[in-house]
């Protein structure tokens, strides 16, 4: 989930201080009077916490490694420099996650306290850089108000490298599936921040995230990074429209066209 989404939430955070709303434990958990319950590791560029003897705790070799090489990888990918530490919470399942949090998710990052927070459970082998992007993102580039832009960049920078057996990117071939079975969202859904939030609680949360990715790795591949670069801070629920076409000199519309041509063919 994306810095930008919690924005909404910075007045809230103030209050969670004031008054020891328990969402405070969620975003400094170790300041929490009753959630103490943390091993921490450091790594390169994080500082990991975990529950002692979860998941997390058994493979915490493997996942200090694999987040710094995601980390790397972020920076060479968005082609920004940047070092600071990334604080890296590890809940062992989304009941855990879900008693502080209030909602069952997967995960999130808040860029402006530094955070990252992701389940980690038994299901899971490997770490991917989606919550990094974010982070690092939101302190090199800026964030952008539309939530597909944000989540689009985070997919499309995490899972670049994901290949199905016959070589293809994954996302596309799973959007090129999914457009031929009219499974895709109108445009006008991504583009809407309200639809996401109900879209984010529902079991088409995967067809949103891949479709997003699928269409800002299609931008940045076929149109560069630099432009990219440009576009995501610059964008605002009531400017978009006019940001696209001053950025690529073509309407959201015609990309969007391009891009499903583009799977067509994939």
């Amino acid at each position: 989930m994306t810095s930008r989404f919690k924005r909404q939430y910075a007045g809230i955070l103030a209050l969670c201080l004031l008054t020891g709303c328990r969402a405070i434990g969620v975003l400094f958990p170790e300041i929490d009077n009753q959630d103490k319950n943390w091993l921490k590791t450091e790594s390169h560029h994080y500082f990991i916490y975990c529950r002692p003897e979860s998941p997390a705790s058994q493979d915490m070799e493997q996942i200090a490694e694999q987040l710094d090489s995601c980390y790397e990888d972020v920076l060479t990918q968005l082609d920004v420099g940047f070092s600071a530490r990334i604080n890296y919470y590890l809940y062992s399942s989304k009941d855990d996650l879900e008693q502080w949090v209030g909602r069952r998710v997967q995960g999130f990052s808040i860029g402006e306290f530094d955070y990252a927070v992701e389940v980690y459970d038994s299901r899971r082998a490997t770490m991917n850089s989606h919550e990094t992007v974010h982070f690092v993102a939101y302190h090199t580039l800026g964030v952008s108000e539309l939530i597909f832009l944000d989540e689009g960049l985070a997919e499309a920078i995490a899972h670049c490298h994901d290949r199905t057996p016959r070589g293809k990117l994954t996302m596309h071939d799973t959007c090129g599936r999914l457009l031929a079975q009219d499974g895709l969202f109108p445009l006008e859904v991504l583009t809407d921040n309200d639809r996401f939030r109900q879209i984010y609680l529902s079991p088409e949360v995967s067809v949103y995230y891949c479709q997003c990715g699928s269409f800002v790795r299609y931008l940045i591949d076929n149109y560069g990074l630099t432009k990219l670069k440009s576009l995501v801070p610059r964008t605002r629920e009531d400017n978009y429209r006019m940001v696209f076409e001053a950025v690529y000199g073509k309407t959201i519309e015609d990309l969007d066209a391009e891009w499903r041509d583009f799977l067509r063919d994939y």
